[in-house]
């Protein structure tokens, strides 16, 4: 099964969970039987020390209702990551 990918509006990606860990690598990613999308980050990730004040998005493990929902959410956390990296 593929959705359109909102991060780039008229193409394709694969929703399910093994393409979307290929995409996001950090993350182990899972369907529940409900249908709800998880991601858990993999290793021993910590959240910066500052997290509350300056970097409230961090997050451990993130859900959605949809595939695409979950992509942004990973891609939101990849984004909060290299904020981070630089500066």
């Amino acid at each position: 099964m593929t959705t359109e990918s909102a991060a780039v509006p008229g193409t394709e990606v694969a929703d399910d969970p093994a393409s979307i860990e290929r995409d996001y690598p950090a993350w182990h990613v899972w369907q529940s039987q409900a249908g709800r999308w998880w991601a858990t980050r993999l290793g021993h990730v910590r959240p910066p020390a500052d997290r509350d004040r300056d970097h409230p998005e961090f997050a451990t493990t993130l859900d959605a209702d949809t595939a695409a929902e979950l992509r942004q959410a990973l891609e939101s956390q990849r984004l909060e990551s290299q904020l981070r990296r630089s500066g």
